[in-house]
């Protein structure tokens, strides 16, 4: 539990791949993605086996959220103007939404 009028201590509750730039949990917070440079991260908690996603080329990748479905990764690079890219998550998200 946060405590906004202290510091607040976090902890380490699981591994992450290395060079990580960007995270989020998916809607409902029943998955999460971790992003690098070029690859993307999704499982189902943070404890769970993660399924390994190759991203399309993207120059100084950093951003990564999943859209409101739950169903695709968004990711983003610095600088105005940049791209957003699109690419479908390999895992089933629970709650995820067909569209």
């Amino acid at each position: 539990r946060l405590d906004p009028d202290r510091p607040n201590v976090l902890r380490a509750v699981a591994d992450a791949p290395p060079a990580v730039s960007g995270g989020d949990f998916a809607p409902g917070g029943d998955a999460v993605a971790l992003r690098t440079q070029s690859r993307a991260f999704v499982s189902r908690g943070l404890r769970g086996p993660a399924e390994e996603v190759e991203l399309p080329g993207q120059g100084q990748g950093e951003a990564v959220t999943f859209t409101a479905d739950g169903r695709h990764l968004l990711l983003g690079s610095e600088g105005s103007d940049s791209e957003i890219l699109c690419v479908r998550v390999p895992v089933p998200v629970p709650g995820a939404r067909d569209r």
